[in-house]
């Protein structure tokens, strides 16, 4: 709604542009002087350029012979108008339904949905949206369609499902679903208010902002890098993290998360399994109910198996070779597992096993 009254400013600004000129020529350079310009006021003037009025209309304003200059002006000004005005109504559609295995860029205002589907043959069909787009409603892909968003705005949910491949370089969008059938999902900027995996489908995020990140049903995510609120894994969804900066980190049932670096705020796992090899906790691991979080390294104050305490603080080193000082509160139902690290491992046997040759050559 904001941008179509904008859009009629805009159409009225050009408007009594025109009207302007019009006067003018009316006025200065018609034989008669400002003799017309006392007969028609603005706003007549405004109706007869909105109607295309002619040659010879704009003949009849005058008291004298128009010269030849000052009507190619006047066709030129009425020209423009029309223009400007056709431009400025192309700027906005309804709805869009993309299925010609062409490429197409959208750089305007949809008030409706957008549908991208195969073209013949199983052609892909290509969507870019641009600087300047914006979706009031959802934009739907699916077959082996291509989705590049490098700008604009989608107000809803932006759906994949088939063979889709969407790649996000910046805009702003409401959610991605990426849901069914192996959808491939690139993040490499941009805000995302929601974002979810499912149905084998993989989404990739190397940058950006996200209030939530969802992986569910076998949905997975790679996170590489951005900032996020929430992650959570549900329902055999699992979510790797190389690199982010986070706040809560969470799974349930069956639902796994790997950790191998970033910066999280808490770990607070409902249930299901969330699995630390490096990384960084602000505040602390924090399970409930009954999840499990396994830590990976050596040289904990705690030994390895089962933390049987319920509240107190880690320290060792992880298998990524970050030190942690971490506090922990758990409930009586979840769990805190030390894992040797496979380093530690190789390490513990070979020492067992020198020890072993040691005793039996009875050097010690």
């Amino acid at each position: 709604m904001l941008f179509l009254q904008e859009k009629s400013r805009f159409q009225d600004f050009f408007i009594d542009i025109q009207v302007r000129i019009s006067i003018e020529l009316i006025s200065g350079r018609l034989n008669g002087g400002g003799h017309a310009a006392n007969y028609y006021s603005q706003d007549v003037c405004k109706e007869q350029c909105v109607s295309s009025v002619s040659v010879h209309e704009v003949g009849d304003w005058g008291d004298g012979l128009i010269r030849g200059r000052s009507v190619g002006m006047m066709r030129r000004s009425i020209i423009l108008l029309m223009v400007v005005l056709c431009l400025g109504t192309s700027r906005t559609k309804a709805a869009l339904t993309l299925n010609d295995g062409g490429i197409h860029d959208v750089d305007y205002f949809v008030s409706g949905d957008i549908n991208i589907l195969d073209g013949p043959g199983s052609t892909s069909t290509t969507l870019n949206l641009l600087t300047g787009s914006e979706v009031e409603n959802k934009v739907l892909a699916k077959q082996n369609s291509r989705v590049n968003l490098y700008d604009g705005i989608i107000n809803n949910n932006f759906l994949s499902s088939n063979n889709t491949s969407v790649n996000v370089y910046g805009g702003e969008i409401f959610g991605i679903f990426a849901h069914f059938d192996y959808t491939s999902t690139n993040v490499y900027g941009g805000y995302i208010r929601r974002l979810e995996a499912k149905g084998h489908s993989i989404v990739n995020v190397y940058d950006g902002m996200m209030d939530e990140l969802y992986a569910l049903k076998n949905g997975t995510h790679n996170v590489y890098g951005g900032h996020m609120d929430f992650i959570y894994a549900n329902h055999a969804g699992v979510i790797n993290v190389y690199d982010v900066v986070g706040g809560t980190l969470s799974a349930n049932e069956t639902g796994e998360v790997n950790v191998y670096g970033g910066s999280q705020s808490t770990v607070e796992p409902t249930g299901g399994l969330i699995n630390i090899y490096g990384g960084s906790i602000l505040d602390g691991l924090h399970p409930s109910m009954d999840g499990r979080i396994n830590i990976y390294g050596a040289g904990f104050n705690y030994p390895y198996g089962p933390i049987m305490d319920i509240s107190g603080t880690l320290t060792g080193t992880l298998r990524s070779g970050e030190s942690i000082n971490w506090y922990f509160e758990r409930e009586d139902a979840s769990s805190i597992y030390l894992i040797p690290a496979p380093g530690a491992l190789v390490l513990g046997s070979l020492g067992v096993g020198l020890l072993s040759w040691l005793r039996r050559r009875r050097m010690l």
